[in-house]
């Protein structure tokens, strides 16, 4: 799928300052004025959001239009396969559930920006934005050519999404349980209306049994760019807060942080919370 996407014969350097503005000209060749922010928060990509902007002479009403522009990490590739990543967007896309890819580089590609904020864990807690997240966690399609994409996405982006507790790791367990039901009963009626019907119980007993993986999957991958990226983070202090939530899972589910007498951690607290 990825080969589709169109591709330009450009890339962007730091040391080039022009490389920038011919990436631009290439993605967006009527856009005459062009705004650039850099965007902040990522670790692994650096991400621009260009914008353009017409004015109408005679009202003087801005018409916007935004994209982003995502450079890969020089060492980012060590850990993620860009073209499965493309292949992943893609796929996305055409459930409606990620904006249009507009063309791809040598170390990057650009697409649609989507105007947001991310939820904060008292917001994700109220119950018309979990209902909406678990809704929109799979997709709308239920073409009979794309029924094994359909369940491919419910399957693997409901443990990618729940895994890495993006969205129920601040929720109470009463509100948790609620949260994967709504996922469950729009799991089932897309990509299970005449075969096996997953069972809630089964579902929240396997989320708590990998909640801890995430931190010890993210703690070694920042292990690994703390020695290559020559980004301006600090994997290292990443890497310890990551693998520091796995071990304090791990001590909870053996039994040995209650066996020492030690404090529950907070964030143990807070995923015990009823």
């Amino acid at each position: 799928m990825a080969s589709a996407i169109r591709t330009f014969d450009l890339g962007y350097d730091d040391a080039d300052p022009l490389a920038f503005a011919r990436l631009v000209k290439a993605l967006f060749p009527s856009w005459e004025k062009v705004e650039v922010e850099r965007m902040t928060g990522g670790v692994n990509n650096t991400l621009f959001r260009v914008r353009k902007e017409d004015r109408d002479s005679d009202n003087q009403e801005a018409v916007d239009e935004a994209a982003l522009i995502r450079i890969y990490g020089g060492s980012s590739g060590i850990l993620v396969d860009r073209e499965q990543e493309l292949n992943c967007h893609i796929l996305l896309q055409m459930h409606g559930l990620a904006p249009r890819i507009i063309g791809r580089f040598h170390n990057g590609y650009a697409y649609g920006f989507v105007p947001g904020k991310v939820c904060s864990p008292v917001e994700v807690a109220r119950e018309p934005v979990w209902r909406g997240i678990a809704e929109r966690t799979l997709p709308t399609s239920t073409e009979e050519e794309t029924a094994k994409q359909n369940e491919l996405i419910a399957e693997g982006g409901l443990l990618q999404a729940l895994f890495s507790k993006n969205h129920v790791r601040d929720m109470p367990e009463s509100v948790r349980r609620q949260f994967l039901l709504q996922y469950m009963s729009a799991y089932n009626k897309l990509c299970k209306p005449d075969g096996k019907i997953r069972d809630i119980d089964e579902l929240c007993a396997e989320v708590d049994k990998f909640r801890g993986v995430p931190g010890f999957f993210w703690g070694i991958g920042a292990l690994i760019q703390a020695q290559v990226s020559k980004m301006d983070f600090d994997f290292t202090k990443y890497a310890n807060l990551r693998i520091a939530e796995y071990m304090d899972w791990k001590a909870e589910m053996s039994g040995s942080r209650e066996q020492s007498g030690r404090e529950k951690p907070l964030r143990e607290q807070q995923w015990a919370k009823e």
